[in-house]
C-alpha cells in the first residue's frame, strides 16, 4: 500500500510539473480580483518602451474635411443640435433622418491601404509594438467578424484591416496589439435615436434604441465581450488596450470576465499578455494603467503607459489640423516617460485612402533615426535613482535611465540647442557617491571629457551640426565601476 501511495504521489507531481511547463490551466485565472491580481506585467512590455497605434475608419471620412476638434467624435456629435457638427453634417451630407453615420461606411474605401507599408514605417520609427484601433466608439469592426455584420470585410473597404496588419506587424518582429473603444457605443449614439438610428434594422451599429441613462443591457455586454474574444482568438494580440468606457460603461462583472478570458487564453497559448486601461480602481488589482495625453510626475514602482497623438488636437485625420509634434518633441516626451518607468503609445492618423501624410512619415523616420543610434538609452532600461533635472522642454534638461544590471547610467540631454562645445553640470551625481569608470558619448561615438567640480559632475558636450528636422538630444553613457 505504501509503494502504491508513493507511486501515485510521484506521478501526480510529474503531471503537475508537466502541466505548468506546458502552460496548461493548472493555475487558471478566475473572474475575481484576487485571482486576477496574480498576473504580472511581462518583461517584454517593460523593455519595449515605444509603441504605435492608428485611429482609422468611417470616422476618418467624416472628419477629413471638417475643421475644429468638435468633429472628432463625428458619429455622436452629428446628431447633437447644439454642436457645430450637426449643421456641418446636415449641410454637407444631408438631413440626419436620411443620411446618418451608417452612410459614411460605403464612403470608407481605404483604396490605398497597404499593411506592409504601415508595418515597415512603424518598424522604421523604432516602435517595438504596434497595431490598429480594432473598434472605436462608432461600433464599426475593422476585422472579418462573425459577431457583427458591421465590419470592414462586409462593408466599406471590404478588407480585413486587423488581419492584414497582424500579419505584417508580426513579420517585422514587433509585438501586435489592438485597442477597443466600443463600450462607449451604448452612449455614443444616444442623440441618434431621434433620427435614423430609431430604425432597429441598424441596431447592430447604433445599439438598440434606449433612454438616456439606461445601463448597458445584458445583450450589449454579451456582444461587447464576444467582439473582444473574436479578435483575441483570431489575431492573437500580445497587448489589448481599453479606452475610458471600460471603466465608465461596463460593470465590474464584465470587466472581470474579460480579464479572466484573456489571461487564461494567453496562458494556454504561451503569450505574455498585457491589458492596459485607464481605471485607477482596477489598477489596484491588475493591468497597466494608461494616461491619455498625460503621465506620472515621478518614478513609480509599477510600469505604466501614456497614449498620445501625433497631432495636438486630433486622433482621426483632419486636413485642417496641422499641429504635428516634431521629432524633437516626441523624443523629449518619450525620454521623460521612460525615465519614470513608463511606455509611450503614439497614435498616428492615416488619411481616408489609407496613406499617411508626408509630414507624419518624416517625423516618424526622424524619431526612428535617433532611436536607431541612441536606443540603448531607452529600450530595456529601468529608472535610475532620480528621473532627471530640469523641465522637459527646457534647454539642456536631463533625463536618466539605467541598465538592468546597474552598471550603466544613461544621461539624455534634451533640447541641446548649442552647436558649439559646452559643459553641462549634473547635480544628481556626487563625488564619492557614484564611482565612475568612464563616460561615452553615444553619437558621435567618442569618450567624453569630464571632471568633478565642487563635488558635482561636469561633462563636456560635443559640437553638433543640426539639420532642421533633427532631434536635438544627446545621449551619454556613464559606466560605473
Amino acid at each position: 500500500m505504501k509503494k502504491q501511495t508513493s507511486f501515485f504521489l510521484m506521478v501526480s507531481c510529474l503531471v503537475f510539473i508537466t502541466g505548468i511547463c506546458n502552460g496548461q490551466n493548472i493555475s487558471a485565472y478566475t473572474a475575481d480580483w484576487k485571482s486576477l491580481s496574480r498576473h504580472q506585467t511581462p518583461e517584454w512590455f517593460r523593455d519595449a518602451k515605444f509603441g504605435i497605434y492608428t485611429h482609422w475608419g468611417p470616422n476618418t471620412v467624416a472628419d477629413e474635411d471638417a475643421s475644429g476638434d468638435w468633429a472628432q467624435w463625428f458619429g455622436m456629435r452629428m446628431y447633437m443640435k447644439e454642436n457645430p457638427t450637426f449643421d456641418y453634417s446636415k449641410k454637407t451630407f444631408g438631413d440626419q433622418h436620411v443620411f446618418g453615420y451608417k452612410d459614411f461606411i460605403p464612403k470608407f474605401k481605404g483604396e490605398k491601404f497597404n499593411a506592409k507599408t504601415w508595418a515597415k514605417l512603424f518598424k522604421e520609427a523604432g516602435a517595438k509594438f504596434a497595431g490598429p484601433v480594432a473598434i472605436h466608439h462608432d461600433n464599426f469592426a475593422m476585422w472579418d467578424s462573425k459577431v457583427t455584420k458591421w465590419n470592414s470585410v462586409e462593408m466599406g473597404p471590404h478588407k480585413d484591416i486587423v488581419g492584414a496588419l497582424e500579419k505584417e506587424i508580426k513579420a517585422q518582429h514587433l509585438y501586435f496589439m489592438t485597442s477597443f473603444h466600443h463600450g462607449f457605443s451604448w452612449d455614443y449614439y444616444q442623440s441618434a435615436f431621434d433620427y435614423d438610428a430609431k430604425d432597429t434594422a441598424y441596431a447592430g451599429l447604433y445599439t438598440m434604441p434606449h433612454a438616456a441613462g439606461t445601463p448597458p443591457s445584458a445583450e450589449f455586454q454579451k456582444l461587447w465581450l464576444e467582439k473582444i474574444k473574436e479578435v483575441v482568438i483570431k489575431y492573437k494580440p500580445s497587448l489589448i488596450w481599453f479606452d475610458m468606457d471600460f471603466d465608465e460603461n461596463l460593470p465590474d462583472t464584465a470587466q472581470k470576465k474579460m480579464f479572466a478570458f484573456y489571461y487564461n487564453w494567453a496562458l494556454k497559448n504561451n503569450i505574455k499578455a498585457v491589458v492596459s486601461h485607464k481605471s485607477t480602481a482596477i489598477h489596484k488589482y491588475t493591468g497597466v494603467l494608461d494616461f491619455e495625453r498625460g503621465k506620472e510626475d515621478a518614478i513609480t514602482a509599477y510600469p505604466w503607459l501614456t497614449d498620445d497623438s501625433m497631432k495636438g488636437d486630433s486622433w482621426f485625420y483632419q486636413k485642417s489640423d496641422t499641429s504635428w509634434k516634431s521629432a524633437n518633441d516626441l523624443i523629449c516626451f518619450l525620454s521623460d516617460i521612460v525615465s519614470k518607468n513608463g511606455n509611450l503609445l503614439l497614435n498616428v492618423d492615416p488619411m481616408a485612402d489609407g496613406t499617411f501624410p508626408e509630414r507624419t512619415v518624416k517625423v516618424l523616420q526622424s524619431v526612428g533615426k535617433w532611436l536607431k543610434i541612441n536606443g540603448e538609452s531607452i529600450y530595456s532600461t529601468r529608472p535610475w535613482i532620480t528621473y532627471g533635472e530640469g523641465a522637459e522642454h527646457a534647454s539642456q534638461s536631463v533625463r536618466y535611465t539605467r541598465s538592468k544590471n546597474y552598471k550603466t547610467v544613461y544621461v539624455i540631454v534634451l533640447n541641446n540647442l548649442s552647436k558649439e562645445k559646452n559643459v553641462i553640470s549634473l547635480k544628481s551625481f556626487t563625488k564619492g557617491k557614484q564611482n565612475i569608470k568612464s563616460i561615452d558619448i553615444i553619437n558621435p561615438a567618442a569618450k567624453a571629457n569630464w571632471k568633478w567640480n565642487n563635488g558635482q559632475l561636469e561633462i563636456e558636450l560635443p559640437a553638433v551640426k543640426y539639420k532642421i528636422d533633427d532631434v536635438k538630444a544627446i545621449a551619454l553613457k556613464i559606466n560605473l565601476k
